[in-house]
């Protein structure tokens, strides 16, 4: 089954415990899928629109969550 490219993007700060968890775990995940691209942006500098809390996941620009991702959760969206 052919399936569209998906972009994940994660807004992080430095010294944020919860965004280093998301981070390990969204990279894990990601591993060895080529349809699914993995961006990290750091909230600082990148400064989105709209995005003040971190950690913060967009699935193609859309908001998908704030705070640690259930993965079970994140599959079954993207179905996994």
């Amino acid at each position: 089954m052919f399936r569209l490219k998906m972009i994940l993007t994660l807004y992080i700060t430095d010294g944020c415990p919860t965004c280093k968890k998301v981070k390990n775990d969204l990279t894990v995940f990601v591993r060895g899928k080529k349809n699914i691209r993995l961006k990290i942006e750091d909230i600082q500098s990148s400064k989105p629109k709209h995005c003040v809390i971190v950690p913060a996941l967009f699935i193609n620009n859309d908001l998908y969550s704030y705070g640690e991702v259930d993965m079970n959760k994140l599959k079954q969206k993207l179905k996994w």
